[in-house]
């Protein structure tokens, strides 16, 4: 509801100052509210499945953005349209409320809620969290650095117009690819494949700079999102499923999706403010390199759904030993 009427004021009051202090009580909405509905996310839900249920959900909300970018372009919807649009896309989530039964789902134990420096202080947490702030470290460089500096050409307006609504729509079907991977594999799988696929994107741009080249990585960005953002929605609740973390699902989830978020608005300020640009050939290479060695903490770091992957395995095993089994006893019996 608040975020709501913060998008219906901005009919109302115009300007750079509105638009600034609207802009961070919208913020402030999303503050409130991401976490909490996270953790209720992740305590409605099993380790087991978590990944497709994380699909499902960047599925639902990137085709929602992706059919609100094509019907405003189609439309030509302009301020108060768009706006008109964000409120109706906000008020959806109204069929939650409607539609759930309301009652406490999972019973909280009595171990304390955490501080904010034990969870900081948690390795797990630093080895998973370190590759996604890299992630959107990368993400903001390309957006504010690396796009500025292509060629004032109409060809170039097109490959966005075009690429904006479709890496959206990438997202959303390589999240759900990616859930699936999640919960048969384990998490890590996942991460490093959206970090490679994103690095080696970026080392190509590095070496030319075309209309085919911009849209290969911007659709990169969108495919790589899908594969690791899926998972950065799982693995605070794998991390608070059980033991002495069990009752900071929150915090875990205001540091691992929430804080980068604010880095991705906050570092993304900076260059417009001092109107900085970097070249291709010098940016994308640094960042290559650096996204292919984000990689390493991902392998130190324990698999939070590893024992489920296990346990898939050592069924497909016994299922196969039982198949033979059965198979043997039916050649001796004829």
């Amino acid at each position: 509801t608040y975020s709501i009427l913060i998008n219906g004021f901005l009919l109302f009051f115009k300007g750079e100052l509105s638009l600034i202090i609207l802009g961070s009580l919208l913020g402030v909405s999303l503050g409130l509210g991401f976490p909490y509905c996270l953790s209720l996310f992740a305590s409605n839900t099993e380790i087991k499945n978590r990944g497709r249920v994380s699909g499902l959900i960047l599925l639902e909300t990137f085709f929602m953005a992706s059919i609100a970018i094509i019907v405003n372009d189609i439309a030509n919807l302009g301020l108060i349209g768009t706006i008109l649009l964000q409120i109706l896309l906000r008020a959806t989530g109204y069929f939650a409320l409607i539609t759930d039964d309301c009652k406490i789902r999972q019973k909280l134990d009595n171990i304390r809620i955490r501080s904010w420096f034990e969870i900081f202080s948690y390795r797990r947490y630093v080895l998973y969290f370190v590759p996604w702030l890299v992630f959107i470290i990368a993400v903001v460089l390309t957006d504010h650095l690396l796009w500025p500096t292509l060629p004032l050409d109409s060809s170039y307006d097109i490959i966005f117009q075009i690429g904006d609504p479709l890496h959206y729509l990438a997202t959303a079907i390589c999240a759900v690819i990616s859930g699936i991977i999640a919960d048969r594999y384990g998490r890590k799988p996942s991460i490093i494949l959206g970090l490679a696929i994103f690095g080696y994107s970026y080392a190509l741009i590095g070496s030319m700079v075309t209309p085919i080249s911009v849209f290969i990585h911007l659709m990169t960005i969108g495919i790589a999102f899908g594969f690791v953002w899926v998972i950065y929605i799982a693995i605070p609740g794998d991390l608070s499923e059980k033991g002495i973390f069990s009752n900071s699902k929150e915090k875990f989830y205001a540091l691992i999706c929430l804080l980068p978020l604010a880095i991705y608005g906050g570092l993304g300020a900076v260059p417009r403010a001092f109107g900085l640009t970097v070249q291709p050939n010098i940016l994308s290479p640094l960042l290559s390199l650096i996204l292919f060695l984000s990689v390493i903490p991902i392998w130190k770091a324990k698999d939070t759904a590893k024992q489920v992957a296990d346990e898939r395995t050592r069924k497909k095993h016994i299922e196969k030993i039982g198949e033979l089994l059965q198979e043997e006893d039916d050649e001796k019996t004829y």
